[in-house]
């Protein structure tokens, strides 16, 4: 699965950023915990399936975190890696 493929499972359908502190809702879907819960406390439904929701029924999506943690981790070491090439070449010409 690519980079592009990955990210776009760990973001928040609300936000649209990289998770955080995701959470699943009675809908089955994963949010991030402020976003949803600022959303059903507007709107009282999904915001995907429009079935009424509660905070209370919020669980933390512990695999989504960790994977996010993972994904954010390893695109700081791309950039460092990129980063540090680019030096390196600016170094030699």
């Amino acid at each position: 699965m690519s980079s592009t493929d990955t990210q776009k499972y760990l973001i928040c359908p609300i936000t649209l950023e990289l998770f955080n502190d995701p959470v699943i809702a009675e809908d089955g879907k994963t949010y991030e915990r402020k976003a949803i819960t600022e959303w059903i406390t507007r709107h009282g439904t999904s915001p995907i399936t429009k079935k009424s929701l509660s905070t209370d029924q919020l669980t933390p999506n512990l695999v989504i975190k960790d994977t996010a943690k993972a994904f954010k981790h390893q695109q700081a070491q791309h950039n460092l890696q990129s980063s540090t090439n680019t030096t390196g070449n600016n170094a030699n010409s």
